[in-house]
């Protein structure tokens, strides 16, 4: 056994210990995050600091786009280790609704009213998701027509 080991082991237990008590255990909860990344900063997950003006181009020019209010809520809630945003409740982020950039308040979940100043500082964490190719040759319509009469929402939002 080398000197390295029974450390490695420690790492691995503490690692699934903390799995089990951070990580929903339930089969119907999923990770709304699991297939984005969260960019910005120095390293995934982290926001970097900017003017509201210039935080949509700074999104679009990493491949990304910046969050809703309720995705910004929706990862503060849920915390960094399922998320994946470290998002720090005493700052104000940069976030869309609708078509305009507002500043997020994490701590109580609002956004500035009003009009703000553009140049004011804000954190900025950029959203990647995953785009899904759609292929319109392949879609045989009558079918389509029929399964979106079938379609329930309560069937994503419940499903095992």
């Amino acid at each position: 056994m080398s000197a390295g080991e029974p450390l490695q082991a420690i790492k691995r237990l503490a690692a699934k210990m903390f799995d089990a008590f951070q990580f929903p255990g339930s089969k119907g909860v999923t990770n709304p995050f699991a297939k984005s990344a969260w960019l910005g900063g120095p390293k995934e997950g982290v926001s970097t600091t900017l003017r509201v003006a210039e935080a949509r181009e700074y999104s679009a020019a990493l491949g990304a786009r910046l969050p809703t209010k309720i995705e910004m809520m929706l990862a503060h809630s849920l915390g960094p280790y399922v998320s994946g945003a470290k998002i720090d409740p005493g700052l104000r982020y940069a976030v869309t609704e609708g078509d305009k950039v507002k500043m997020f308040l994490p701590a109580d979940g609002s956004c500035l009213k009003n009009r703000f100043d553009q140049t004011a500082q804000v954190q900025v964490l950029c959203l990647r998701t995953p785009k899904i190719p759609f292929d319109c040759s392949a879609v045989r319509w009558p079918r389509l027509a029929v399964a979106l009469k079938t379609f329930s929402f309560s069937s994503l939002l419940f499903a095992n």
